[in-house]
């Protein structure tokens, strides 16, 4: 037998409670559908940045089927020197005003980059210019979104980022922001400050139920 299906209906369920499902090593386990219940990862969105735009958009992304999401963004180069923001949707709007973020790294010449604003426009991702121009000279991201859907609290997010600087000096960062309200935040948007993304910027966004 190499394939189980319900007598029944469409529900099959393996074992009983207090069994044990033993997985022995070296055997893989392929997930071609949805899984739910195991507090892993699961992939919301994911694809590549349109090139020749300043703006990636996510819209009805966060429910409340999960309570943390992350975002990861690989490989970003853009047309000019630039940094990351993020903006976030609630209401049936982006939101363009009233945040609070602080970044904090330093470069590979020991210089420390920092960066605090509120209220500002947008939540700052790294306190410097990224290096623009070329595709080989890129940045990348880890986004935290806690809780974003929960309309009793205020939208936080924290992150990393890496990259090579426009004064040629790799540097890394750490980052917070907040969206002061206590509303339902249902999506965000990624800008590139200046210039527009080249081709192969990719990312994925997933979300955890605990």
């Amino acid at each position: 037998v190499d394939k189980l299906d319900p007598q029944s209906g469409t529900s099959l369920e393996i074992g009983s409670s207090g069994d044990t499902i033993t997985i022995p090593s070296g055997a893989t386990i392929t997930n071609s559908g949805t899984a739910s219940g195991f507090g892993a990862q699961t992939l919301v969105s994911s694809g590549t940045w349109a090139s020749g735009t300043d703006t990636l958009s996510f819209d009805s992304v966060f429910t409340a089927d999960y309570v943390r999401y992350v975002f990861y963004l690989t490989d970003v180069s853009s047309t000019s020197d630039y940094k990351l923001y993020i903006q976030t949707r609630r209401g049936g709007s982006y939101i363009t005003s009233g945040y609070a973020f602080v970044t904090n790294g330093e470069d590979s010449n020991g210089n420390n980059l920092s960066n605090v604003d509120s209220p500002a426009g947008n939540m700052e991702l790294n306190a410097t210019a990224y290096f623009g121009g070329t595709v080989e000279k890129t940045s990348n991201a880890i986004i935290y979104f806690h809780n974003p859907y929960n309309s009793a609290q205020y939208t936080q997010i924290n992150g990393l980022t890496c990259g090579w600087q426009n004064n040629n000096f790799q540097a890394t960062a750490q980052f917070s922001g907040v969206d002061p309200n206590a509303a339902s935040v249902t999506g965000f948007r990624v800008l590139v400050s200046a210039g527009n993304t080249n081709a192969g910027v990719k990312y994925a966004l997933y979300g955890m139920a605990s």
